[in-house]
């Protein structure tokens, strides 16, 4: 009963993570009667219930495809208000139903969030329905005085918890109200994360068991280590510290929302991951727990780092239509390539024998099939020029490059340590 649990951690009854004793089933007998006693006073949803009550208002409209906003009360009422309702961003194609539909969740920090959006026109035009859930503490939700959020990841972290756990139950919520839709066939619900989406999604697969398909793109497991070790929770670390967090109290405090707790090979089998070779911000070691937590189920990896370039995003967003299409039964096969390969964006500092030291960017115009011999464009405060070398590293690069627009058309050597984005 793993709802039960994440609701009886949220209004206060202390559990194990593990097996729920008679003694507790007993305990929440008696919350859960007394939650409902009050949603049915307050008119609030205090659990995921099959047919939420929802507020739906027409924002687009396109040729392929109408967007609405839905709205409702979240199954949590926290104390800062912006949290007591749910956002979703809804893509209906304008074909006849019912229709296959997926929940999105989407990365941290979003305030306008294009990736998802993308992924959703793609969905649309496939004739898939896209139902993207505005995460705790992001974009409408975002309380005063913080950005979108950094209130949810913070190293305030039982607040963190009891986002991603509320997170959990507002995906079964929507579940629930999409499956009474007409539009949506109710034997067709996938599921799709990006970043941080990926990462909850993990866990939701593990919480609820009604998604017959799900794509988790630049995700992992191991949360722990992800904030114990990742460049974007840099500045999060030193307060965790001087709350004298070590990462083994790290684990354990976030032991009842770290996905390799939850999951089983077995729900792999639906499972699509999507992962970058060059990611800074997920640790491949996370990256491949969650791949074995899943039983090891299909992977492909893209050229890139964590801020795949759109040319990119086009791919995976298409590959997961074709995925999500297979997996509903509305194609007879799916082949995805191991590796998706991308012309790499690196952005660094570059120094040639000018001498000249500067910051800047460079673009792959043609590779080697390996990958270790590149054509670059390199803009960069240097000027502009064009480069031919080896990546040596995933950071390091070696070449000759002739500038453009100069009067110096020498060929110089020249080394760029960059990362991948």
């Amino acid at each position: 009963m793993p709802n039960l649990r994440i609701l009886l951690r949220i209004v206060g009854v202390p559990i194990t993570v593990g097996v729920i004793s008679s003694r507790e089933r007993l305990r929440a007998f008696f919350v859960i009667l007394a939650v409902l006693a009050v949603a049915s006073q307050s008119g609030h949803c205090a659990n995921v219930q099959p047919s939420v009550q929802a507020s739906v208002t027409l924002i687009r409209q396109e040729r392929a495809f109408d967007a609405y906003q839905i709205t409702f009360p979240s199954p949590v009422q926290n104390a800062v208000p912006p949290n007591g309702t749910v956002y979703v961003e809804y893509w209906v194609p304008k074909r006849p139903g019912p229709m296959p539909a997926v929940v999105l969740l989407h990365h941290w920090g979003v305030i306008h969030p294009t990736v998802e959006r993308e992924l959703a026109v793609v969905l649309a035009h496939n004739g898939i329905i896209t139902a993207m859930l505005v995460l705790p503490y992001h974009m409408q939700r975002t309380p005063p005085g913080f950005r979108s959020g950094r209130a949810m990841l913070s190293a305030d972290i039982p607040r963190l918890v009891r986002s991603v756990e509320q997170s959990v139950l507002e995906v079964g919520a929507l579940v629930g109200w999409l499956k009474s839709r007409p539009e949506v066939n109710p034997k067709e619900i996938g599921l799709a994360g990006v970043s941080l989406g990926a990462i909850i999604g993990a866990l939701v697969l593990g919480e609820i068991d009604q998604f017959d398909a799900a794509v988790l793109i630049l995700g992992g497991a191991n949360v722990a280590d992800i904030l114990w070790t990742s460049p974007i929770t840099l500045k999060i670390r030193p307060a965790l510290r001087r709350l004298g967090y070590t990462k083994e109290r790290l684990e354990a405090d976030l032991a009842s929302v770290e996905p390799l707790n939850r999951l089983t090979p077995a729900q792999g089998r639906n499972v699509l991951m999507v992962n970058a070779i060059h990611d800074p911000v997920i640790p491949r070691r996370d990256t491949l727990a969650l791949w074995d937590a899943l039983g090891q189920s299909g992977i492909v990896w893209v050229e890139s780092g964590h801020y795949i370039p759109i040319w990119g995003r086009r791919k995976i967003d298409q590959l997961a239509a074709e995925f999500f299409l297979y997996r509903f039964g509305e194609r007879a096969s799916f082949n995805a390539p191991t590796v998706l390969r991308l012309r790499r964006v690196k952005v660094g500092v570059l120094v040639d024998r000018s001498p000249a030291v500067g910051f800047g960017a460079g673009i792959e115009l043609l590779k080697s099939h390996s990958g270790l011999a590149s054509l670059d464009l390199n803009l960069w405060t240097g000027g502009a020029s064009i480069g031919a070398g080896l990546n040596l590293s995933n950071h390091l690069f070696l070449g000759i490059q002739r500038k453009l627009f100069s009067e110096d058309r020498d060929f110089l050597p020249y080394a760029m340590v960059s990362i991948t984005l």
